[in-house]
Order: C-alpha cells, then sequence, then structure tokens
C-alpha cells in the first residue's frame, strides 16, 4: 500500500466548524475527485460504499452486495485518486470502511466529536492507516459574540 495518501482526522466539540471547514475544503480543492458522507446518517459500510459511489455518479441501486460496491470503488479508484469525508465516523456500525478506503489508497478526512472515536480500532485497520490529527478546539466565550 502507498503512504502517500491523505488520512486525518478532525475532532471537537459540536457545533465547532469541523463539518464546514472539511466540506470547504472539499469543495474547493478537491471537487471533482471527492465525497462526502454524513455517517450518522449512512452508518453501515454498504451505505457509505453507495455513497460514495453515487457521488462520483457511478449508479448504484443499493440491493448489490457489499462486495460489488468495493469493486466499483476499486475500479474508480484505478482511474484516479479520491478523497472520501466521512464525517461522524464515530456512528460507524463498524469500521470495516476504513480498512476498504485505505488499502485502495483513499485519501481519508474523518470528522468527529469524540476525541477517542478511532482510539479503539482492531489492529488490521489500525495498521493501515496513518492519520493525522486537527483538533478544533472549543469556542471562548468572547469569540461567540
Amino acid at each position: 500500500m502507498k503512504q502517500n495518501n491523505i488520512l486525518i482526522t478532525i475532532d471537537g466539540f459540536a457545533s465547532s466548524g469541523k463539518t464546514t471547514v472539511a466540506r470547504w475544503v472539499l469543495e474547493s480543492y478537491f471537487k471533482d475527485v471527492s465525497a462526502y458522507v454524513n455517517c450518522w446518517k449512512y452508518s453501515s459500510t454498504h451505505e457509505a460504499l453507495k455513497e460514495i459511489l453515487l457521488s462520483f455518479q457511478i449508479p448504484v441501486h443499493g440491493r448489490e452486495p457489499t462486495g460489488e460496491l468495493i469493486k466499483q470503488i476499486e475500479s474508480l479508484v484505478k482511474k484516479k485518486r479520491i478523497i472520501v469525508c466521512l464525517d461522524e465516523v464515530d456512528h460507524l456500525e463498524n469500521f470495516d470502511i476504513l480498512y476498504i478506503l485505505s488499502r485502495n489508497n483513499v485519501g481519508l478526512i474523518l470528522a468527529s466529536t469524540c476525541y477517542h472515536a478511532l482510539i479503539d480500532l482492531p489492529s488490521r485497520i489500525k495498521s493501515s492507516l496513518a492519520l493525522t490529527e486537527i483538533e478544533f478546539p472549543a469556542y471562548k466565550h468572547e469569540e461567540l459574540f
């Protein structure tokens, strides 16, 4: 596996701007090669993979096996490098998608309100990730007004 892909975690309190910044970066710098997935809404590996493919206008009906979605992701990344933001990553049912995407050299931006969301990842997933963390501290009172 190449280790030159983007692997970033963004953590901080709710409403600290994590999602806004992540979406702005994707839209501003990676518009044609990025996908955004809200894991609160799409919490299974199958649902998240489907959303990624739909972001790239790859038709899926949702009834195909997860293995078929993985093959479509693999085919996509052979054509171009992509970046995926998994927002609310701590709400995933399991973290298999992190393994699938990182092993396919997909750039990842993982946003969470839970600082320790990825601490207990299985070793097979941890070994495929080399994350850079960006913390969004809580706003100070004087910054709110």
